[in-house]
């Protein structure tokens, strides 16, 4: 979760928005805010609680949505959007009124039929009632009490007001109805992205803004199953960009929804927002929007069961990595220009390296952490992402109030050697990129290397009393895995003092993999826990003197690539050992962290991270601002010296791949022998011997039609291969295709005049059959 903070391109001609309405998911707001999202107009949402009713008794107009534009009031509803169009896009506007009538037809469409959708399915039957009501009520003004009585009333009350909406606009099935309307507005796309071409006009804002509250309802999931909607409404996502939800950070009026809707649900609105994004708004910053974390934001693989798992713009097959995995997609997918994120262990630092952009962990204690959600108080700090080094350094002066100070350079940039053995990908293809780029800006003299487990055996004793007081100091085990184990067990401690109380309470419904971590008593001694804060001061003395004020540590971000949506690795307990040791380093002595992109490697995106004494944040930002342009140059050197090289290794990959075939159906195993030659076939698919030494292997278990088409397939390539005709032959014979069959046999011996079993089988079919 983090706060999303975009550009505001029209600013200058609007300068404050504030919409008044029932219920956010109600009316034509639904239709409004599609379009102020589309265009990036920042806006204020004041939700009417509609049993009191305080925040409209100013007005005159008693009805819903009231539109305050630079504080002139709007309350027609056709006038809002062409009003507001009117103001950004003064010419379209003028041209709209005489030259766009498609545009014009659909959008009364979308007034007079396809609103009138909208009731009728979301509360079609008692359980569709309570589920829009609940969406309603967890995203509203409502304390926990008021929550309680209008989901149900009203519920009830809506699921009779649906039947009396399905008679007057004459709806017999509901969903047929819904389903017909989709198929309509598809028909009139007649094959484009949009109805307004390459971009959405007014009319696809319209039925976008409809249908976007439904679309995670029953209703609109079934929508999108039984039509062909779904490619449109997919498209308008990614043009508009979905509305997010802050949840660790306070923000004044809104509940924090900390990744799970039973926190939503059992607390009240949060009565001030937080120092960190009054901050930022006070430096010039547009607040646009709110995001999702993990579950209880304890997790670091990106996904929530609950609200869904964001898209990785960098990798879509992969996860995009958490606690604060919502904010880091908007930055990767440039829906914004920086967000904000808590990093306990890794929350800004594993999204950050999983989505290709860059994250900064501030110093533990450096950033205030009034009015977000702990997790792990000794832990957590705030962290930022972005995509460029210029905004993220801005973002850090601003939040760390920092005077103006001349940039200085690294004079010592530390290499640890053994956290790069602990990296599933290639080494060079991470520490040989910061070398390089380290020489260029300021000299090999610079460049040193550590073995930061041994450092640590040495300089952090403590560890090895709480090694002792886990196995007894029966079990060796590697520095880097003592600090992941120390990191865990400090957050499940001091995040079940945090919320034990809440959790056993509340019961809620936690994915197993959270629940292992954090339910069930507290094991802790208090010797333990004064081991623990042992461990963290040594390690920051530690840090300090190795790097001193100048200096920077340089660590793999994380040890493997980004994990496959659906996978279970990040789960394995080898992985959080590895995992956990690197990110263990900056969350246990408070240091700062940045991490860094270096392009991609096998299509998933590669980091670097730089680590910096405790409070030298302003120094950290400096050093990525003044190497960053050289990573990306090194980053894009090394794709394309790989991609040259990538033919010869697929090459190399298919003779060994061949090599093992031969060496299968020497030992008889036929089945085998075909793997093995259908993979040198998927490398290099040109190689006739391939298809060749294949078919023999089909000749061996019977499969004479694969046999046939190989040999054929080798001939093509190889007009010249003996063995393919031969083995054509071979396999023609025994589907009865006799005479070509011995055509084959004939040719071998044209190639190879001194091939006696060519001789034989040709001679035996003759006589046989001719």
């Amino acid at each position: 979760m983090g706060l999303l903070v975009a550009r505001n391109k029209h600013s200058m001609l609007i300068q404050k928005i504030v919409i008044i309405v029932l219920f956010t998911s109600w009316g034509y707001f639904i239709i409004v805010s599609a379009f102020l999202d589309y265009h990036d107009i920042p806006y204020k949402v004041v939700e009417v609680n509609p049993l009191s009713k305080k925040e409209i008794k100013w007005s005159d107009y008693q009805k819903v949505p009231i539109l305050m534009v630079d504080g002139e009031q709007l309350v027609d509803s056709s006038a809002i959007i062409d009003q507001l169009n009117s103001k950004i896009v003064p010419e379209r506007a003028a041209a709209s009124s005489s030259d766009d009538d498609e545009e014009k037809k659909w959008r009364q469409w979308v007034d007079n039929h396809l609103v009138h959708m909208l009731s009728p399915n979301i509360y079609r039957n008692t359980s569709e009632a309570l589920e829009s009501f609940d969406y309603i009520t967890s995203n509203g003004n409502f304390s926990y009490t008021e929550k309680i009585s209008v989901k149900y009333a009203g519920a009830a009350a809506m699921y009779f007001v649906s039947k009396k909406l399905k008679k007057k606009y004459n709806i017999t099935d509901e969903r047929a109805s819904l389903y017909e309307a989709a198929e309509t507005w598809v028909d009139a796309l007649n094959g484009r992205d949009f109805l307004g071409g390459s971009k959405p006009n007014l009319a696809d804002l319209a039925v976008f803004g409809v249908l976007r509250p439904i679309r995670y309802l029953r209703s609109g999931k079934d929508m999108v199953e039984h039509t062909r909607i779904g490619e449109w409404y997919s498209r308008m996502e990614r043009a508009v960009g979905e509305p997010a939800r802050i949840k660790e950070f306070e923000i004044e009026g809104h509940v924090t929804g900390f990744g799970h809707p039973d926190w939503g649900r059992t607390h009240d609105a949060a009565s001030r927002t937080c120092p960190v994004v009054s901050t930022l708004v006070e430096g010039g910053a547009t607040c646009t929007g709110i995001t999702v974390v993990d579950e209880l934001a304890y997790s670091i693989t990106g996904e929530n069961k609950h609200y869904g798992t964001p898209t990785n713009p960098a990798a879509s097959s992969r996860k995009p990595g958490g606690s604060s995995s919502g904010a880091a997609v908007a930055v990767a997918a440039d829906l914004v220009d920086f967000s904000l994120g808590l990093d306990t262990v890794g929350g800004v630092r594993v999204p950050a390296g999983s989505c290709g952009i860059i994250g900064f962990r501030a110093s533990h204690g450096s950033v205030s952490h009034a009015g977000f959600i702990p997790v792990s108080t000794s832990l957590d700090t705030v962290g930022w992402f972005a995509r460029d080094p210029n905004v993220l350094r801005r973002v850090g002066h601003v939040l760390l109030q920092l005077p103006y100070a001349v940039s200085r350079s690294p004079r010592q940039i530390v290499i640890a050697d053994d956290c790069f053995q602990e990296v599933k990908i290639p080494v060079d293809r991470i520490v040989q990129l910061v070398i390089k780029s380290t020489e260029k800006l300021f000299g090999k003299q610079v460049l040193k290397h550590e073995n930061i487990g041994d450092y640590c055996n040495s300089k952090v004793p403590s560890l090895k009393k709480f090694h002792d007081q886990k196995t007894n100091g029966e079990v060796k085990t590697s520095s880097l895995k003592l600090l992941a184990n120390v990191v865990q067990f400090l957050q499940r401690h001091e995040f079940r003092h945090n919320h034990g109380e809440w959790i056993d309470s509340v019961k809620p419904v936690l994915e197993s993999a959270t629940s292992a971590q954090i339910c069930g008593p507290l094991e802790a001694s208090d010797e333990e826990i004064e081991i623990c804060k042992s461990i963290k001061n040594e390690l920051r003395a530690a840090v300090s003197s190795l790097l001193k004020d100048d200096g920077i540590l340089v660590i793999p971000t994380i040890a493997d690539p980004p994990a496959k949506l659906g996978g279970k690795e990040m789960l394995s307990e080898d992985f959080r050992n590895r995992t956990f040791g690197l990110l263990s380093i900056a969350s246990l002595s408070g240091c700062c962290q940045v991490t860094a992109p270096l392009g991609f490697y096998d299509k998933c995106p590669v980091s670097v991270s730089f680590i910096a004494r405790h409070g030298g944040d302003r120094f950290l930002l400096d050093a990525l601002h003044t190497m960053y342009m050289s990573l990306q140059e090194q980053a894009d050197i090394a794709s394309k010296s790989r991609s040259s090289k990538n033919a010869l290794t697929k090459e190399q990959s298919a003779e060994i791949a061949k090599e093992k075939g031969n060496q299968a159906y020497k030992d008889r195993e036929w089945q085998k022998a075909i793997g093995f030659y259908s993979e040198a076939i998927k490398l290099s698919g040109n190689n006739a011997t391939y298809y060749s030494n294949r078919a023999q292997a089909y000749l061996e278990v019977g499969s004479f039609i694969q046999a046939e088409a190989d040999c054929t397939k080798a001939i093509n390539l190889d007009k010249k291969n003996v063995k393919a005709y031969f083995r054509r032959g071979t396999a023609r014979e025994m589907l009865g295709y006799y005479k070509e069959a011995i055509e084959d046999f004939r040719h071998t011996l044209v190639l190879e005049p001194t091939n006696k079993r060519a001789a034989v089988a040709a001679e035996k079919l003759r006589k046989l059959f001719l």
